[in-house]
């Protein structure tokens, strides 16, 4: 058999193989059942722990996810619906625990320790070929699921706190500022009153989006106990934010005591979101 014929055999042979390769791959993961059998939306708890300790806790509530530890505050939704999903993570490969030694994949001293609901999902060495991490599921048994389970739980609460000075979707109604109010005319239009020297009816428009779109640079804790300028946003389905205007040479704080939040933005932000003379 000539050199080129033999080599074209083993060239089709190991398209072949990838090939079919590929097709098992694919059966797995299809047949496969998620690392919890729960639909994310049912949800209500989650917490992780490392080396013991708490790292951050999570809970459902009426007006949506709230971080408990180690700070309190709203999380950030769209974090969140990112976050849950994972809980369904593909498993490829099924270890009963009477068959195994949860030392031989790390897990007598899990690196992280998600607990769902009270559901214990302990999380141990990684196998690198594949990306994947051993995981053991309450007393049951050891799965391995991808590695992207493990690094987006592993993660400090703070990440997860909603950066947003209002909730998410949320319809704003009216914004009662210190000496200045913000509401909708008989014809809808936004209008502030009362209306400031050089105020446009744009101005009004871009302060309503300016609330709505507005995300802190950063977050900080905040007691409730501090001195400044009130301003109180009244949303559409009832709900209220109020803020305190801080002074700080950093720029523009806002402090809730809804959320026990201070939210800092650079200082060329205040403008845009106070009308003139209420940053002080």
């Amino acid at each position: 058999m000539q050199t080129r014929t033999r080599l074209n055999i083993a060239l089709v042979g190991g398209l072949v193989v990838i090939g079919l390769l590929f097709w098992l791959a694919g059966r797995e993961q299809a047949g496969q059942a998620p690392l919890l059998d729960r639909d994310p939306s049912a949800v209500s708890q989650v917490s992780v722990e490392a080396e013991g300790e708490l790292r951050w806790r999570m809970a459902r509530r009426d007006e949506g996810w709230w971080l408990e530890e180690p700070e309190s505050g709203p999380a950030d939704r769209e974090r969140v619906g990112q976050l849950l999903p994972l809980l369904r993570a593909p498993v490829h490969a099924r270890y009963p625990l009477e068959e195994v030694e949860p030392a031989q994949f790390g897990l007598d001293e899990p690196v992280l320790v998600i607990q769902v609901d009270g559901e214990r999902l302990a999380v141990g060495d990684g196998e690198p070929v594949n990306r994947r991490r051993y995981v053991q599921r309450g007393n049951d048994d050891i799965v391995l699921v991808d590695e992207i389970v493990y690094f987006q739980f592993d993660r400090p609460g703070r990440e997860f706190l909603d950066h947003r000075l209002l909730p998410a979707g949320a319809a704003v109604e009216a914004i009662t500022f210190s000496g200045h109010e913000l509401t909708r005319d008989d014809e809808g239009r936004w209008r502030l009153e009362p209306m400031p020297e050089a105020y446009q009816a744009e101005d009004n428009e871009r302060l309503i989006e300016n609330w709505q779109a507005a995300r802190a640079r950063k977050l900080s804790g905040f007691d409730g106990e501090a001195d400044g300028a009130a301003v109180a946003v009244r949303l559409v389905d009832g709900r209220e934010r109020r803020f305190l205007v801080l002074e700080d040479e950093e720029g523009l704080v806002l402090a809730s005591p809804d959320t026990g939040l201070r939210y800092r933005f650079p200082a060329r932000e205040a403008d845009a979101l106070l009308p003139p003379g209420n940053d002080d």
